[in-house]
């Protein structure tokens, strides 16, 4: 949302594009975990134990996923990953993910600058922990387009470790 373009915060909008930013970046967190889970290999009456607690976000955090990911792609013959763009995914999530919607809202007073009315930033983390406050239409649109990249490069990932561990054990 550009200043100026609604004179009132539109509050359902913005909670549909944080779910939809939460959706994706789920999305790309899941495959990572697919990826571990192939990589691990564990016995089939175990794989739903270490799916559900230990790879849950709660215990191992969207980062170590992509720290243990990036070693996996390290493997020879592993398709390339980008660990930036992934990274980014991470970050970008978290910009939008975890500030209060209300606490990102500016209001354009001025005419002069443009459009008056009320507009959304998100703060994104830049190095030496300094924050940056950017127009949160393009955070979101950024981590969307980052997330849709890198799923197709972890999806490679997972089935090249698929083929290393060869076809499942008969019976299972």
């Amino acid at each position: 949302m550009e200043p100026g373009d609604e004179k009132v915060v539109d509050w359902n909008r913005e909670w549909r594009r944080l779910g939809l930013v939460v959706d994706r970046c789920n999305d790309v967190d899941g495959l990572m975990a697919d990826i571990l889970i192939a990589y691990i290999k564990p016995a089939a009456d175990r794989e739903p134990f270490v799916e559900r607690y230990l790879l849950h976000n709660s215990v191992i955090s969207f980062g170590t996923k992509i720290t243990l990911v990036l070693q996996i792609a390290k493997l020879p013959g592993a398709p390339k990953i980008d660990g930036e763009a992934i990274r980014k995914v991470g970050n970008l999530r978290n910009a939008v993910a975890h500030v209060p919607v209300s606490r990102g809202v500016r209001y354009n007073m001025n005419a002069l600058m443009g459009k008056t009315g009320p507009y959304f930033v998100a703060e994104t983390m830049q190095s030496g922990m300094r924050f940056t406050e950017r127009n949160r239409d393009e955070v979101v649109l950024e981590c969307l387009e980052t997330a849709l990249r890198v799923y197709d490069d972890l999806v490679a990932l997972r089935d090249f470790v698929d083929r290393l561990n060869g076809p499942p054990p008969a019976g299972t």
